[in-house]
């Protein structure tokens, strides 16, 4: 039986569109893609990078092109003042109706705003607007270390160093409330 979360974050936009793809994919094992390792590779080097944490990534994915890539990530993380949180585990039950939760790839609080960056490594276009992976990490993040209330701005963004794209999405509290409360509505059904 499976053990990775029916209703993944990550899997949001599939789910939201297409509700029976959550039974169809029930008992599939967790994909284990080359693509799936370079990616976990850049994410743990991204982490060492940003927290000055050792890691040890595979020789076949520790080049000079992936380092430059993901200082690219880096960099764009740094260049905002403020708090930051790297990997970051977010509790997204309340929203998804099961024991879920999500890693948020960094966080960044600066008075009345808060960022949220995640790293894609891959080469399919991903846009920030309106992007129910990072909606629900702001709104996780949101309930359990800040409230509604102290935050006037959201800035949810995403970084894809390799087809030099970086996409993002400005929004309020309320408008992420609602959205939120779709992506809700849709776990429901799936």
């Amino acid at each position: 039986m499976n053990t990775h979360s029916l209703l993944s974050p990550s899997t949001a936009k599939r789910w939201m569109t297409c509700p029976g793809s959550v039974a169809l994919c029930r008992d599939l094992p967790p994909e284990e893609s080359e693509y799936a390792a370079e990616g976990t590779a850049a994410h743990a080097l991204a982490e060492s990078l940003l927290t000055g944490k050792p890691c040890t990534i595979p020789a076949e994915y520790d080049t000079a092109e992936m380092r430059g890539f993901v200082q690219v990530y880096v960099d764009f993380v740094r260049s905002l003042a403020g708090g930051r949180h790297v990997e970051i585990r977010v509790d997204l039950s309340p929203d998804l109706g099961s024991e879920c939760y999500g890693t948020a790839d960094a966080v960044v609080w600066a008075g009345d705003d808060l960022y949220i960056i995640d790293l894609k490594y891959g080469m399919t276009y991903v846009d920030a607007n309106w992007n129910p992976q990072l909606a629900l990490y702001a709104a996780g993040f949101l309930r359990v270390c800040l409230d509604f209330d102290s935050v006037k701005a959201l800035h949810l963004c995403i970084v894809q160093p390799r087809l030099d794209n970086i996409s993002q999405w400005d929004t309020t509290p309320d408008e992420l409330a609602g959205f939120v409360d779709i992506i809700r509505k849709k776990a429901a059904i799936a």
